[in-house]
């Protein structure tokens, strides 16, 4: 296994035992109240690290945290960092931004979008006209592929703890699935052998037991088709991919299965 897949892997496995990482989710049915203060962003730089434990140490029992950002963010210094409600001291407000930590350079530990990317920046590269290598752009979806599965496979744990009064914002599986391969659909379009590589990938992705990483992958093989019928493709090679079906998963069922959440 190469280093950065299992970079990637390790960061997805991390993040699917422990979503949140202690945090609950900040998403639709969050009810965040009205009067809530501001955190700002004490230096410009990449969102590496949320120390979920030491916020809920510093915040008051009266208080939440509300965090609509998450690792992997690339944010400047002044801008909103987080929402704090309660009405706490600024003492307060510059000790829980200094539980987010900054740097010059993404990181794998929380950044779950982090490797995914790594990994697909290997298949851009191949596909550039300076390099042309169909085989390394094939390849890394194939691992792009694999650690998606067994993200999608490993049993997960609610991030919903009542205790936690942080809220945060992490990764949706659609922004992993675009995280990972939306940019090898655009730029693999005009390469056949790639983009049915890809299709056949994401359809295999689409048979798995997680109806939002099922659906996300569903979306992004119509991308490609979208991506596709707009490249130099021949007529017949249009067909070919037209007619691309799932490696794991009967061809009856493998683009008509309906994901369950």
């Amino acid at each position: 296994m190469s280093l950065a897949k299992g970079r990637a892997r390790d960061a997805l496995m991390a993040f699917a035992e422990d979503p949140g990482f202690g945090a609950r989710p900040l998403n639709e049915n969050t009810v965040v109240p009205t009067d809530v203060d501001a955190l700002i962003v004490p230096q410009t730089g990449y969102l590496q690290i949320i120390d979920v434990e030491v916020l809920n140490d510093l915040l008051p029992s009266t208080s939440a945290l509300y965090v609509n950002i998450h690792p992997g963010d690339n944010l400047l210094k002044g801008q909103v960092l987080a929402r704090v409600s309660g009405g706490v001291t600024d003492d307060t407000k510059r000790a829980l931004a200094d539980a987010f930590t900054f740097g010059e350079h993404r990181t794998h530990e929380q950044d779950t979008e982090f490797g995914l990317r790594v990994l697909a920046e290997t298949a851009l590269r191949a596909l550039s006209p300076g390099i042309n290598d169909p085989g390394t752009a094939i390849h890394a979806i194939s691992d792009l592929k694999d650690v998606l599965w067994q993200y999608a496979s490993e049993v997960r744990h609610p991030a919903d703890d009542a205790s936690s009064r942080v809220f945060v914002a992490f990764p949706t599986e659609s922004e992993l699935v675009e995280a990972a391969f939306a940019a090898i659909a655009r730029d693999s379009a005009g390469t056949i052998e790639v983009a049915t590589s890809l299709r056949a990938a994401l359809l295999d992705l689409a048979a798995c037991d997680n109806g939002r990483l099922a659906t996300a992958a569903l979306g992004m093989a119509d991308l490609g088709i979208e991506y596709a019928e707009q490249a130099n493709l021949l007529p017949r090679e249009r067909e070919i991919l037209h007619k691309t079906k799932s490696t794991a998963a009967p061809s009856s069922t493998a683009e008509s299965r309906e994901p369950t959440s």
